[in-house]
């Protein structure tokens, strides 16, 4: 680049002469002037220039609007127009303009100054922005009106799998609504947070939407949603996340009138194997209690574990006797031996059935239901199961009201031996 900075205007000579003839001398004297685009582009890369005047047919005839810019090597650019452009033409044209000129204008010297001026100070703006665009580690695209791209920074350009440069003039979809955030999908199966607002892009209305990369976080928040609905030993759901499904799952079949069937499962005797071979054995037969479990479902099954040795399972639209089926498969995968350390333990396990809308209404009243039924397998025999009866309810709710009266009256001291 050169030391001399100059006005360069190319269009053909009677224009530049019309457009000069009561100029300022000043301004005549720093005005360069070409007939052709070639040389003038070539003057601008050796030498440098100020701002750039140039015919708007010449323009047209070198490169698509979109690429006007590129070709007026980055300097301000002022378009020489024949006549006054309409309103939509004015438009159009500052989206790749800085100002234009035209030469029906009454005083060209006036016009010439102005439109320099507010091109240099215009341009000095819009290159402040967009370096603060092209700066941020968040992706920007601008729109207009149409939803066309005019501008995308490089982390735009990455996040989309792109090249900044060619999306400019491409259709950019946004949401319908733009004050709320959305969430939108990226080439690279990540997730972008966007943002739409309104600004003035070279004077005239656009779009501004930022995105900003969401993937690690919605990957952690997927890890903290699977740790909170999780049960940590088996990768079962917990007590929680059943319990919530459960529900969702009976307002279903209320609405069809279908039925939802809960399974109550408790292994038998698995206090000898934590006595006899240890907790770590305990918990590898948990998870294979877990792994059988899940062979032996069907797909639309969820399986949870409530603790300890405790499972629970529910399964929707079970049709009649659907649900003395599935017991009877949990009752043969979980009735092998396994192989724990190498030591065959042998493997049972007691199991209530309840369905909806015979044994309860909601949630806490099915597993209830559930949990009595599995106290009379125990009762019965234990490796087998049970459906639920009012007479296992009651039997349970005795059961489990002595076991309170027999605490209340320890901690009370109110126990008594006769012998």
């Amino acid at each position: 680049m050169g030391d001399t900075a100059s006005i360069v205007m190319v269009a053909p000579a009677p224009a530049c002469e019309r457009l000069l003839a009561d100029a300022d001398p000043q301004l005549r004297d720093a005005c360069l002037r070409f007939t052709d685009l070639a040389p003038a582009r070539a003057h601008i890369h050796n030498h440098g220039a100020q701002v750039l005047l140039c015919d708007v047919n010449l323009l047209r005839a070198a490169g698509e609007p979109g690429e006007w810019r590129g070709l007026a090597g980055r300097l301000p650019l002022v378009l020489i127009l024949e006549q006054p452009p309409t309103l939509a033409e004015s438009k159009a044209l500052l989206l790749v303009a800085d100002d234009y000129i035209a030469l029906e204008a009454e005083s060209h010297g006036a016009a010439i100054a102005h439109a320099i001026d507010n091109a240099v100070n215009m341009h000095k703006l819009h290159n402040q922005f967009q370096q603060v665009l092209a700066e941020s580690p968040d992706g920007v695209v601008i729109v207009d009106a149409r939803g066309a791209i005019l501008y995308a920074n490089s982390a735009a350009a990455v996040m989309l799998g792109r090249k900044a440069t060619a999306m400019v003039g491409e259709d950019f979809t946004l949401p319908t609504e733009h004050k709320a955030a959305s969430e939108v999908e990226l080439p690279n199966s990540g997730v972008a947070e966007m943002r739409v607002v309104d600004i003035e892009w070279r004077g005239h209305p656009a779009l501004l939407a930022s995105l900003r990369d969401i993937t690690q976080r919605k990957q952690v928040e997927k890890k903290l949603t699977h740790a909170a609905e999780r049960d940590a030993l088996t990768g079962l759901s917990n007590r929680t996340h059943f319990q919530s499904e459960l529900s969702a799952a009976i307002a279903w079949a209320a609405d069809r009138e279908k039925r939802v069937a809960v399974f109550f499962i408790d292994m038998d005797d698995f206090k000898a194997v934590n006595d006899n071979h240890g907790h770590d054995a305990g918990d590898q037969l948990l998870r294979t209690v877990a792994d059988r479990l899940r062979a032996a479902s069907r797909t639309a099954t969820l399986l949870a574990r409530l603790g300890g040795d405790e499972f629970v399972a529910m399964a929707r639209d079970v049709d009649v006797g659907g649900e003395s089926q599935m017991a009877e498969r949990f009752l043969k995968a979980l009735g092998r031996p396994a192989r724990i350390n190498d030591v065959e333990l042998d493997m049972s396990a007691s199991i209530g059935v309840a369905t909806f809308p015979h044994a309860g209404r909601n949630a806490h009243a099915l597993v209830t239901a559930a949990d009595a039924a599995m106290y009379a397998a125990k009762e019965a025999g234990r490796n087998q199961y049970r459906l639920y009866s009012r007479e296992a309810g009651s039997a349970t709710a005795r059961r489990k009201r002595l076991d309170s009266d027999m605490r209340h009256a320890l901690s009370r001291d109110q126990m008594t031996l006769v012998y």
